[in-house]
């Protein structure tokens, strides 16, 4: 403990508030237990007494960017603006500081509310330029009128403009009231979609052009849920249909392995995981719609006029022209933002870009992502160990603490995952070295008790085979990093697909832009076997490597697999022989990436049929 009348530095206080925050019990175990020298909660509270942390647009915070305004115009003058709600608990309690009660609907202005809060409405500004974001205001809300949010909207752009400070875009979800206040600013996003869009509005003091933008992540999830709820979908060029989607799950689980996408039970019944992000990214992914094209090109039935939905899958390369040749008359009005969102946001870029390069030298267009918003949000759960359903008091005192920085980072599990290095900035001025993998030497000990005879064919179906040869590249990608020797390394790829046009290179081929390993025959020769004595084995017992290593040797046998010739009679009387120590480093990467891939199916399928997460996001909605 500090003796009396001793002040703590600033990187000092720093470190306790951040501690106090990451979990008081922890705090309280190292201070009383441990003896480490900290300062007494109490002390703490103290110190952030000053700290005006009130609904509102919160003054401190706007001043601290005026200060650095005035100091670098060119990395604190423009910025993006971003606003979003977070669900807080239904909770009245005794505030005894201010001596009122807390929990109620409080939008800053003084006013007493009756109705409790369910929300918190949070704006944030992001630079465009240097790597910080801010949060300026949170309001307590229960549910906002477009009225009342354009007003709120309004005001933090004036007092932002009062601070010399230029918002060159807002971005939001594809919320309808959030898309109502837009057209009350100016913007026109309900028209119909062949024609022009206006994705702008006036600023309220100077005039000039604020843009706006629907958050991407948002979007794609909403274009997830209307593919699911609304097929088939009829097109000029045939119709997109989820069953697909569920086709593609099926024939992978049968087999057991994947056309080098993610698609999983996780994927196709999504009903309690609808928050997940990863989950719509990686459906509505090119992966996908190889998989897909690879399925109907191998002769699936039931992938037989699946090109439609292949070709609306790979939306980023020509969302435009679907939106212009879809029925909207099968699409009700709930969803039309979900496919007019995307559109929305391609005309803000190509306008807005063109603009800000005339006053810069590069646009990133993560700062108009409303994932800096959602960090925010985790951090703010992962406070105190984690709350992820926070009432309105402590809410407040989070964002208190948050607002001197205090390094709390967001968890790992939330919806989003931070993409840059942003930092949030404070309004109150307080006085690995990765370990190389290691493969087993080719002369460990061989268990015994190896099968005497394989039941399973020497070649597999069309979707195994062309899977193999997709990771067979992979493999074949980490060996190369470890491998010196050039006659090795040569053995293990090929310059182009077999000019036979081997079916089994097909997936490889069609995902193949020019940068993936192209594997020998040899490679995939060698893991095709090592998949055999995996699949005898069950996803409880997985087979051990020396096992694998032991009976792909066998069936190999003396057959110069990798086409080394002259090399394997070079170097199969030293210490090291090249010929088995290159099966062995090939069996020894594969297995390790098949058993991962079995272990994750095995905990899918216990997982199955899990409502923890939908029941948790029920509940916090719920406001309990």
């Amino acid at each position: 403990m500090a003796k009396q009348g001793h002040e703590y530095s600033k990187d000092y206080r720093e470190f306790a508030l951040t501690l106090h925050l990451h979990g008081p019990k922890a705090y309280k175990y190292l201070r009383e237990t441990r003896h480490f020298p900290l300062p007494h909660p109490h002390t703490i509270q103290r110190w952030l007494r000053s700290v005006d942390a009130k609904p509102g647009l919160n003054k401190m915070m706007l001043d601290m960017l005026e200060r650095r305004c005035q100091g670098d115009q060119a990395k604190y003058g423009c910025v993006s603006l971003m606003l979003d709600a977070m669900s807080i608990r239904k909770h009245v309690q005794y505030n005894p500081h201010t001596q009122s009660m807390s929990g109620f609907v409080d939008m800053g202005d003084g006013n007493s509310e009756t109705e409790v809060a369910t929300e918190a409405l949070v704006f944030m500004v992001v630079g465009l330029q240097g790597h910080w974001k801010a949060p300026i205001a949170y309001f307590l809300t229960k549910s906002l009128s477009p009225e009342t949010q354009r007003v709120l909207l309004s005001h933090a752009l004036e007092e932002l403009h009062a601070r010399g400070i230029r918002v060159v875009c807002v971005t939001m979800d594809g919320h309808a009231s959030n898309v109502s206040m837009c057209n009350q600013l100016g913007c026109e996003l309900k028209g119909d979609p062949r024609e022009p869009l206006q994705t702008s509005f006036s600023h309220p003091v100077t005039g000039e052009k604020v843009f706006v933008m629907m958050d991407a992540c948002h979007m794609l999830k909403l274009a997830r849920n209307m593919l699911q709820a609304y097929s088939p979908i009829a097109t000029t060029t045939g119709q997109i249909n989820w069953r697909y989607i569920n086709h593609l799950n099926d024939v992978q689980k049968k087999d057991g392995l994947h056309a080098a996408n993610k698609i999983t039970d996780k994927h196709v019944y999504f009903e309690n995981h609808k928050m997940r992000v990863s989950l719509a990214a990686q459906t509505l992914s090119r992966s996908v719609s190889v998989a897909l094209r690879t399925m109907r090109d191998l002769g699936y039935s039931q992938f037989k006029d699946c090109e439609a939905t292949a070709q609306f899958i790979e939306v980023q390369d020509a969302f435009k022209w679907y939106v212009l040749h879809i029925n909207f008359m099968q699409v009700s009005e709930r969803w039309y933002l979900s496919i007019i969102g995307f559109v929305i946001n391609i005309d803000t870029l190509m306008l807005m870009i063109p603009e800000l390069l005339q006053v810069q030298r590069y646009v990133l267009t993560y700062r108009f992502s409303q994932d800096h918003l959602e960090l925010l949000f985790n951090s703010i759960r992962a406070s105190g160990g984690w709350n992820n359903n926070p009432s309105a008091c402590q809410f407040q005192g989070i964002f208190r603490r948050l607002m001197v920085r205090c390094g709390v980072s967001p968890g790992e599990t939330g919806n989003v995952a931070a993409q840059d290095h942003t930092v949030s900035l404070s309004a109150v001025e307080m006085s690995s070295a990765e370990t190389a993998e290691e493969h087993p030497s080719p002369f460990a000990n061989i268990s015994a008790l190896v099968c005497d005879h394989s039941y399973l064919p020497t070649r597999f179906g069309g979707l195994v085979e062309n899977a193999l040869v997709y990771i067979a590249g992979f493999v074949v990608r980490q060996i190369l990093r470890k491998l010196s020797c050039d006659v090795c390394r040569a053995s293990l790829v090929r310059d182009a697909r077999p000019a036979s046009f081997d079916k089994s290179y097909h997936l490889l081929a069609l995902k193949n832009n020019g940068g993936l390993v192209i594997p020998s025959q040899g490679t995939v020769k060698v893991l095709r076997a090592a998949e055999r004595v995996i699949r005898q084995a069950s996803a409880i017992q997985a087979p051990k490597l020396s096992t694998v290593t032991h009976i792909v040797r066998e069936e190999i046998g003396t057959e110069d697999v990798f086409l080394l010739g002259d090399h394997i009679e070079e170097t199969q009387f030293g210490i090291d022989n090249h010929q088995s120590d290159l099966l062995s480093l090939v069996v020894s990467v594969f297995v390790k990436i098949r058993l991962h891939h079995v272990a994750k199916l095995a905990s899918l399928e216990l997982q199955k049929g899990s409502t923890r997460k939908k029941l948790c996001k029920t509940v916090l909605f719920q406001g309990f």
